[in-house]
């Protein structure tokens, strides 16, 4: 048996197609230089820009690419006012994020503060209303989180009453592939994605929109290398063909496997299959960690080990008598990989 590949929340495997025509992109280059090369991927390019747009449903001016989430989400964000601001922040929000952000309102006398936590399967965003007022810079949350893959309700949070001063920024690198992403409806500022994840597009890449296409461009100096930019296009084809909606039941039908699997050995999830997304997160007793990771790695099984602490500091993620354990499966993935990823579980567990 091959190796299982479990792990598409960190990075899920791209097709071969994209590797072979970044490939081919470097073997041009090599050839005729990249000058020459570069003249002849033009239209190959603009149609990227075109395929990223239609996955925003946005206008391409609004569409913008990156190397990571990070890099295009600080730049935007060190661009917000922040003198005597607030920023409000959700629980689950990327612990990067939150690092940058620390480090970016130094001395400005800006102060972060932490939203109250919702219930995934009923939100309640009364509390979150109560905290916005005119000294709001911003709101910032993910659009679905890292270590439990719960679904923030970014429209009903675009839809609150805000100065028109405050804007809400989301992070979607865990969304983006798997959910969609109809910006004229979610009612947000600026939205930002790695797509090594659920769009299966090559490290390095990621996408961004902002609602304000002058400032997008202005970030536009950020870009992605060409054989990237290529690799990511023939990943956001392939997304397009299969559509965002059908990739979506398919990795519904792969986390309810999980679930019941995890259900069967007595194991707690993180979040429900109501408010959960493609990860699925297993909350592993503490005393069979290092017996099931030993396991898992005997059997070529590949799996996310989270660290909420450093992940998602803001959480509060209760670590005293279980650790989480991420089993994220793509549309390659078969059903039968994750039954035999918890029979491994159940072996170690007994």
């Amino acid at each position: 048996m091959g190796i299982s590949y479990l792990n598409a929340a960190s990075h899920g495997l791209p097709d071969r197609a994209v590797l072979r025509r970044m490939i081919a992109h470097l073997d041009l280059a090599a050839m005729i230089g990249p000058v020459a090369a570069a003249a002849q991927i033009e239209s190959e390019l603009a149609s990227v820009h075109d395929t990223a747009a239609r996955l925003f449903h946005a206008p391409k001016g609004n569409v913008g690419f990156d190397s990571g989430t990070l890099s295009a989400w600080r730049a935007y964000v060190s661009e917000l006012p922040m003198t005597g601001k607030r920023f409000l922040v959700a629980p689950h929000e990327w612990g990067e994020n939150i690092r940058a952000l620390q480090m970016m309102i130094k001395g400005s006398g800006a102060t972060i503060e932490v939203l109250p936590p919702l219930d995934f399967d009923s939100p309640d965003l009364s509390t979150w209303q109560n905290r916005i007022d005119d000294d709001v810079s911003a709101l910032l949350l993910p659009m679905v989180s890292s270590v439990g893959g719960l679904l923030y309700p970014v429209a009903a949070i675009g839809a609150l009453q805000r100065p028109a001063s405050t804007e809400i920024v989301v992070d979607a690198a865990q969304a983006i592939g798997q959910v969609e992403i109809e910006t004229t409806k979610l009612g947000c500022d600026a939205i930002f994605a790695t797509t090594r994840k659920w769009v299966r597009g090559p490290r390095q890449t990621a996408l961004f929109w902002t609602a304000d296409a002058e400032r997008r461009a202005a970030m536009e100096r950020l870009g992605v290398n060409e054989a990237l930019h290529l690799g990511l296009g023939v990943a956001l084809a392939q997304l397009e063909k299969r559509g965002v909606g059908a990739t979506a039941d398919m990795l519904k039908e792969r986390a309810m496997r999980i679930r019941e699997n995890a259900a069967t050995l007595g194991l707690d999830c993180l979040g429900s299959a109501q408010s959960g997304t493609a990860a699925v997160t297993v909350l592993i007793p503490a005393e069979k960690v290092a017996l099931i990771a030993e396991e898992m790695t005997a059997a070529d099984i590949i799996v996310k080990w989270p660290r909420p602490e450093i992940d998602e500091p803001l959480a509060g993620l209760d670590l005293s008598e279980t650790r989480p354990m991420r089993i994220a499966a793509h549309v390659t993935t078969e059903l039968s990989e994750l039954d035999d990823a918890f029979a491994v579980i159940e072996g170690a567990l007994s």
